[in-house]
C-alpha cells in the first residue's frame, strides 16, 4: 500500500511539474536554437557542443507529450509495466532528492 500511494504521489510530483511549464516550440534567435512560449518569448536557451541534440530532444519532449506521458504513468499499475514506471519516477527523484545540483522544491 505505501509503495503504491508513493508511486501516486510521484505521479501527481509529475503532473505539477509539467502543469506549470509553458507549452513551447522550437526557434531561432541570433541563429541559434532556442524554445518559445506562445508569446514568443524565450524559455529555454542551448549553450554548447550539445546545443544542436539538446534543441532537437526538447522539439520532441513537449508539454502535451509530458501529458501523454502521465497518462501511461497512471495506466501502469497493475500490468507489466508498473516496475518500469516506478523505476522511471525514481529517477526523476521528484520527491526532493537532489542529484547532482541544488533546485528549488516547491
Amino acid at each position: 500500500m505505501h509503495q503504491r500511494q508513493h508511486f501516486q504521489d510521484d505521479v501527481q510530483r509529475l503532473r505539477k511539474l509539467i502543469n506549470r511549464t509553458p507549452r513551447w516550440n522550437p526557434a531561432e534567435v541570433d541563429g541559434r536554437p532556442v524554445m518559445v512560449d506562445g508569446t514568443g518569448q524565450v524559455v529555454l536557451r542551448f549553450e554548447g557542443p550539445w546545443t544542436p541534440d539538446l534543441a532537437r530532444l526538447f522539439t520532441h519532449l513537449t508539454h502535451d507529450v509530458g501529458l501523454s506521458l502521465l497518462a501511461l504513468l497512471e495506466a501502469a499499475p497493475g500490468t507489466a509495466a508498473q516496475g518500469h514506471a516506478v523505476n522511471f519516477l525514481k529517477a526523476l527523484c521528484l520527491d526532493g532528492r537532489a542529484k547532482t545540483h541544488d533546485l528549488p522544491h516547491e
